[in-house]
Parts: structure tokens; C-alpha cells; sequence
């Protein structure tokens, strides 16, 4: 199967897939294995985030995104169609949380998404940029709506792809050790990391980028 050839940093890969019989329910399972991540997912971290009530520092959304978009660039490559599915609407007897109330309220009326990201951005201080993009991916309508290929022509998504170190970015591979940006060293090692990519352009903005983002932080 073609899921098992899949082959990129951004995509857990796949073991094996087999089919087994499912006892419980007396139907057929398809079961997939595939490699365990000892770091766990974004799943996790928007969890325990949420139960903390800490935001997701921008930078670290922005590192999530660059992976998303060089994997499913990655799929789109291999003819691999990408969905979400709605398990929301087909869970009758699911219990609401918080976030699907809200996500309900977003469809209902799309005016709704201009408040909460008006929100996001003054409260939690996450930049316009991102807002809207969010608003670009979030289109309820298909035809109006984003596409993964446009998405590299966006200059919010451009930076994301130079932190998660994607070859996307247009960036050359760099010498061993300095193939990701160092923004979890420290300032001075940033510097010290610019001073070494002098030359490359997009390293130097996105560098000043992350450290004006820190001066907005700290206010």
C-alpha cells in the first residue's frame, strides 16, 4: 500500500497495516502500526496547554505549521488526498466540549471568527498574521479557500517553513548542526547563528522576527 512508502521527517511512518476481527463489535478492523513517537503529539500538547490555561507561544505554532505544510505538500506529491472528517456532526450522543461549542458557533456565522480572532490578538497577543491566516484556512467555503500550494506563497507560512528547517523554504541544506535556527538557545546563540548565515536573507528576517516577537512578549 502506498501509505507504507510514505518517507518524510513530518509523517509518522507506517509499519504495517493488517486486517483483524473485532470481537466487541463483530466487524471487521483495519489495524495500522506505526512508529511511537516517545515525544508525543500536538494533540497532547493543545491538552495540557488548555488544562493549564497557558497559550501556545506563536513561534512554537509557527514551527507546528511549517511541518504541516511541508508534510502535506509531501502527500499532495504522492497523489495522496488529505480530508478532515467530522466527527462532531455524525457523534449524536457526544458530549460538547468547550472548543466543539465554539466551532459550532463559527459555523453558524462566520462574523462570529472575525470576534474570536479579534480576541486572540489583543488578549493573547498573537500577531494579525496569524489571524489571518487562520481566517484564509478556515473558509467554510471550498472555492474560496486556501489551498496547501498557495500556502507557500504566504509570507507568514514562508517563515514557518525556515524554523521547522523545511527545504521548502528555498533555503540550502546548511552544514551539519545548523540546519534549524536555534531559538531554544538563547538569544546570544542566535546572534552568533546570523552572524554565521549572514547571507541568507531570509534567516536574518525571520531571526529578527522571532526576537522583536520576544520584545512584544515580555511587555
Amino acid at each position: 500500500m502506498i501509505l507504507l512508502k510514505l518517507d518524510h521527517p513530518n509523517i509518522c511512518h507506517y509499519e504495517e497495516i493488517f486486517v483483524a476481527w473485532d470481537h466487541e463489535v463483530s466487524a471487521i478492523a483495519v489495524c495500522m502500526v506505526m512508529d511511537y513517537s516517545p515525544v508525543g503529539d500536538l494533540a497532547s500538547v493543545i491538552q495540557i496547554k488548555r488544562q493549564m490555561k497557558e497559550k501556545i507561544r506563536e513561534m512554537v505554532i509557527k514551527n507546528f505549521l511549517g511541518q504541516m505544510v511541508d508534510g502535506l505538500i509531501y502527500l499532495q506529491s504522492k497523489h495522496i488526498v488529505h480530508r478532515f472528517k467530522d466527527l462532531f456532526s455524525e457523534c449524536s450522543n457526544h458530549k460538547e466540549t468547550e472548543f466543539e461549542q465554539v466551532v459550532k458557533i463559527i459555523r453558524s456565522n462566520w462574523k462570529h471568527l472575525d470576534y474570536l480572532l479579534g480576541k486572540l490578538h489583543v488578549e493573547k497577543k498573537y500577531t494579525t498574521s496569524l489571524c489571518k491566516l487562520v481566517q484564509l484556512m478556515l473558509e467554510p467555503d471550498p472555492t474560496e479557500r486556501i489551498s496547501a500550494t498557495s500556502l507557500l506563497d504566504v509570507q507568514y507560512v514562508k517563515e514557518s517553513l525556515v524554523i521547522c528547517g523545511s527545504l521548502l523554504s528555498g533555503i540550502k541544506k546548511t552544514p551539519v548542526g545548523t540546519e534549524h535556527l536555534p531559538f531554544k538557545e538563547g538569544i546570544d546563540k542566535l546572534l552568533e547563528f546570523m552572524l554565521i548565515q549572514v547571507e541568507v536573507e531570509e534567516i536574518q528576517k525571520t531571526s529578527l522576527k522571532y526576537i522583536i516577537y520576544l520584545l512584544y512578549e515580555a511587555e
